[in-house]
């Protein structure tokens, strides 16, 4: 999973709730990420993997 910091509709605990929860998975905190128009934007790239 690929979480940004400044992502308040998605606060972190929740990702970080389900991560503790899905023993195969990885969380990913970008610092300088988030939703809204005053996060900092950023391009990740994405994977299908798994869907």
């Amino acid at each position: 999973m690929i979480h940004g910091r400044y992502d308040i509709s998605g606060p972190l605990d929740i990702a970080w709730n389900l991560y503790q929860r899905w023993p195969e998975s990885e969380l990913q905190v970008i610092d300088d990420a988030g939703h809204g128009e005053e996060a900092p934007s950023r391009s990740l790239p994405t994977s299908s993997a798994g869907l």
